[in-house]
């Protein structure tokens, strides 16, 4: 619906704001990773300081936080977290 320019009624308890803000998260992951991206994982992904250090970099040179992590598949939150970490202590 959101891609023919139509909203879905927004569910109870929720503001329309926060729920069309998570359809447009969704929408970027699909188009960023494909549909497989928005299935439930039963597991949490460890990753290296390497992997971490070029997510970082990405940000560091311009790139939008929330880009880069909807292109890695993690919360942006978690990156912005790792961004901190790097800015304080390197």
């Amino acid at each position: 619906m959101y891609r023919e320019g139509k909203w879905p009624e927004t569910p109870e308890g929720i503001s329309d704001k926060s729920f069309r803000d998570k359809v447009r998260l969704w929408v970027r992951t699909e188009d960023s990773r494909g549909p497989e991206a928005l299935k439930h994982k039963n597991f949490n992904r460890n990753w290296t300081p390497e992997e971490r250090l070029e997510l970082v970099s990405q940000v560091m040179s311009g790139k939008s936080c929330v880009s880069v992590a909807i292109e890695a598949g993690i919360q942006d939150r978690l990156l912005y977290q790792w961004v901190q970490k790097y800015k304080t202590k390197g």
